[in-house]
């Protein structure tokens, strides 16, 4: 009992409400949450982009290329650079159609490729056709004309642009296209590129052919001066000595002397034979005399001739001279002939290797423009933009997402 008395009675505690505690997320999802920034709607700068920057580029080049891009006309000449040579046994489609191998003048072709879209080309037309005033027309679009005052350097770059080559590598034939934006441009360029293209093709024959005759030539060259000095030095040796050859001269002058000295002795035999009896003072004797005299005075006057100059004791070593000069006469004969006859053969292989300029397309004035295909360019434009658009704004999006 006392112990129950000892004990104090307890108060009554009331229940506490908890209150729980709003998540984070549902803090951050709160808009009207303090401290909280509100972020703009997604999507609505994608539509103003897709609408400034691709749909208005689009509609821009679809009216361009639908109504403003100015027609062009298109001019196509075909040819190939041939050799005169003909085509091998085993090239029976060379030899049926009168193609040659690419490899024989495909170097050849290179060059006229070349040629085609170099400034000297470009330089001849301008002066001759006036391609400022052929390509920069006021009737012509504003994007695709020249520019008014261009430089060379700048006619070149549009011209590159206006010209469309094609060269078939296993025929060797080569196929150009011209554009204008009048059909009477368009043919007279491509006819007068053609002509140019004729006139470099001979231009590289003749070059070619003077290369390789030149070699022949120069040696035929040297072999008729060497003939040339060499028949100098026997004039000269005739005009010295008096005699026209030497050789002749010495073997008729012994036969003429041989002949005399003949007759002398038969004189003398006469004379002998005279009987003791005749006076000298008889008329057969001093005939015979006469003539046996004669004889002598003859044979003496030849003797001293001797070539007008050279003793019967100097005209082995004059022979010997003269013999020597026509050896080298012989010589330089030969060399001239074998000279002459290779620079021959020289300039028949050069005119078998000369090239030419096969046409099998000549330019013909067009009926309709090919220029500019406007439903694909309009179609490759837009897209172009959209394909340019979707990339950028995949970039601004990553952007913004990385900075986030």
């Amino acid at each position: 009992m006392s112990m129950q008395a000892d004990l104090v009675p307890a108060v009554p505690v009331k229940p506490v409400a908890v209150t729980a505690m709003p998540k984070l997320q549902e803090v951050r999802a709160r808009p009207d949450a303090p401290g909280i920034r509100k972020r703009p709607r997604k999507g609505g700068w994608k539509l103003l982009s897709f609408g400034l920057f691709a749909l208005l580029p689009i509609l821009a080049s679809t009216v361009y290329w639908g109504w403003l891009a100015s027609d062009r006309y298109v001019t196509t000449v075909g040819f190939a650079v041939r050799s005169m040579e003909a085509p091998g046994s085993g090239d029976l489609l060379g030899g049926l159609t009168g193609f040659a191998s690419a490899g024989s003048t495909s170097s050849d072709s290179q060059i006229v490729l070349k040629f085609l879209r170099s400034r000297a080309l470009v330089e001849t037309l301008d002066h001759d056709l006036d391609l400022h005033g052929i390509y920069g027309r006021t009737d012509a679009d504003f994007l695709y004309r020249l520019a008014p005052g261009a430089g060379m350097e700048t006619l070149v770059d549009y011209w590159d642009g206006m010209l469309v080559t094609n060269y078939d590598t296993a025929s060797g034939v080569i196929e150009i296209s011209v554009e204008a934006f009048t059909p009477e441009d368009s043919e007279k360029l491509a006819a007068a590129v053609l002509d140019e293209t004729g006139k470099l093709v001979n231009r590289l024959s003749e070059t070619a052919r003077e290369d390789a005759l030149k070699s022949a030539r120069k040696e035929s060259d040297q072999a008729a001066a060497n003939f040339r000095d060499i028949m100098a030095k026997i004039q000269a040796f005739r005009a010295a000595n008096g005699e026209v050859d030497p050789t002749l001269s010495a073997t008729s002058q012994s036969a003429l002397i041989g002949d005399l000295e003949k007759n002398l002795a038969a004189v003398r035999v006469q004379m002998d034979r005279l009987p003791a009896s005749l006076p000298a003072d008889s008329p057969l004797r001093i005939r015979l005399g006469t003539q046996e005299q004669s004889l002598i005075n003859q044979i003496e006057a030849q003797r001293r001739e001797d070539t007008r100059s050279v003793s019967l004791e100097g005209l082995p070593a004059l022979l010997s001279q003269y013999e020597m000069l026509q050896t080298d006469r012989e010589i330089a004969q030969k060399w001239h002939a074998s000279a002459l006859a290779s620079l021959e053969q020289a300039r028949l292989r050069a005119d078998a290797a000369q090239r030419y300029l096969a046409v099998y397309a000549q330019p013909s004035l067009p009926q309709e423009p090919l220029q500019p295909r406007r439903i694909l360019c309009a179609l490759l434009s837009a897209l172009g933009i959209l394909g340019v658009w979707g990339v950028v704004t995949l970039l601004v999006l990553s952007v913004r997402d990385h900075m986030e």
